[in-house]
């Protein structure tokens, strides 16, 4: 049925939030700056690889400033930072087409700082903070509003002119400012208390403890994933069978945004931690099932059945951080556990596949296809570990705020 304005003052605060985050984050993921910031520095400025170098180096040092956000996001209102943050992005890219080499760079240095406020940390924390019943399915639906691919410079080739192209995305990215400066405030309700500090809220064992266990489930997850991505790799497709199985391929994160969606939505339904020791369960059974099935069209099948069930390993260690993190200090002690969970599972991830890589080329003859095999299972197993060990959440010392 359609959503009148009666309708939509009857909806639960929770699904209010909801919808202005999504409309936000669907504004800003589609604008895709980050994409056109690569196209400019291509097409317009030069396509040496020190423009590329340059490029990721100034906007990666601007996304620092993710620190700070988290930091105010935790303090004070989000939605002036946001906004502010939006509207950096297109100042950045409005800089960017500057003639000017020099000022290029400082305008992808600006875009990464406002990239920063609008990133999807500061969206995850308002849902913690804000929401109560339907904390998952907000979180689910922001998940797969960060996973789908879509982007102006996705859904179609850059046919119009640069400036035009620009226009286009800033006029987006502001549309999503104004979505976040003007509602937001409305339907979001979080609480700013005066509380404990950061360094008491981690002196209590229970909270260092949980801590710990889910940026270990960040760390499997980031490293389960990252191998999962190359499983098409292993099952050695020839060029001559690949147009088979290119579409389901492609599609992958498609099937990766809906499961992301279905498990958040789950997890307000039941609790995140079964969930997430379903989600492993399935993701290893998943992962051992790819070689004893092997074929073109099963490898399809089980590549899009592996991104729909890890969908869950996404969203619900958010859903289970934001059940037991102490919401005064969510966005902080996020930002560190997925910094340290996932830059390193990511990188153990890459590893991995060297090292798989480097024996299942030098010593096909002898391993086959079996030593890939067993390293993606290992991994799966470790995965499934880790998800049975994730303690309750720590409610004896859970701090007020």
């Amino acid at each position: 049925p359609t959503l009148t304005p009666m309708s939509l003052r009857n909806l639960h605060p929770d699904l209010k939030l909801g919808l202005v985050l999504v409309t936000a984050a669907e504004l800003l993921k589609f604008a895709d700056s980050n994409s056109l910031l690569a196209f400019v520095v291509a097409e317009r400025l030069t396509t040496s690889p020190e423009a590329f170098g340059w490029q990721t180096l100034a906007t990666g040092i601007g996304g620092l400033a993710i620190v700070g956000a988290a930091i105010w996001v935790d303090r004070q209102p989000p939605h002036t930072i946001m906004a502010a943050g939006a509207v950096a992005v297109a100042f950045g890219l409005i800089v960017v087409l500057s003639n000017s080499f020099p000022a290029s760079i400082l305008g992808a240095f600006v875009t990464g700082v406002g990239g920063s406020a609008v990133g999807s940390l500061v969206f995850y924390a308002i849902a913690a903070k804000g929401a109560t019943r339907y904390r998952g399915t907000l979180i689910g639906a922001l998940g797969l509003a960060f996973t789908l691919p879509l982007g102006v410079g996705r859904v179609g080739p850059w046919t119009l002119d640069l400036p035009v192209q620009v226009l286009v995305i800033c006029a987006l990215t502001l549309t999503g400012a104004t979505v976040v400066a003007l509602l937001l405030p409305r339907v979001f309700a979080g609480s700013y208390e005066p509380g404990p500090t950061l360094r008491e809220t981690l002196s209590m064992p229970n909270v260092r403890r949980y801590a710990a266990w889910i940026t270990a489930a960040f760390f499997m997850v980031a490293l389960v994933r990252t191998a999962g991505y190359y499983l098409p790799s292993f099952a050695m497709i020839p060029p001559s069978n690949f147009e088979e199985v290119k579409l389901p391929f492609q599609t992958a994160p498609i099937f990766s945004a809906i499961g992301i969606l279905l498990w958040g939505i789950a997890s307000d339904f039941y609790p995140a931690r079964r969930l997430f020791l379903l989600a492993a369960l399935l993701t290893l059974a998943v992962l051992a099932a790819f070689w004893p099935f092997f074929g073109y069209s099963a490898s399809a099948v089980e590549y899009l059945a592996f991104f729909f069930v890890s969908g869950g390993l996404i969203c619900l260690p958010w859903v289970l951080m934001a059940e037991s993190l102490p919401p005064r200090h969510f966005a902080k002690l996020a930002l560190g556990m997925l910094f340290v969970g996932s830059f390193l599972g990511a990188g153990s991830g890459t590893t991995l596949l060297t090292t798989v890589m480097f024996f299942w080329g030098s010593y096909i003859v002898v391993w086959g296809t079996d030593l890939a095999f067993w390293f993606f299972l290992a991994a799966g197993i470790i995965l499934a570990i880790v998800a049975s060990r994730l303690p309750g959440p720590p409610a004896n010392e859970t701090p007020a705020g």
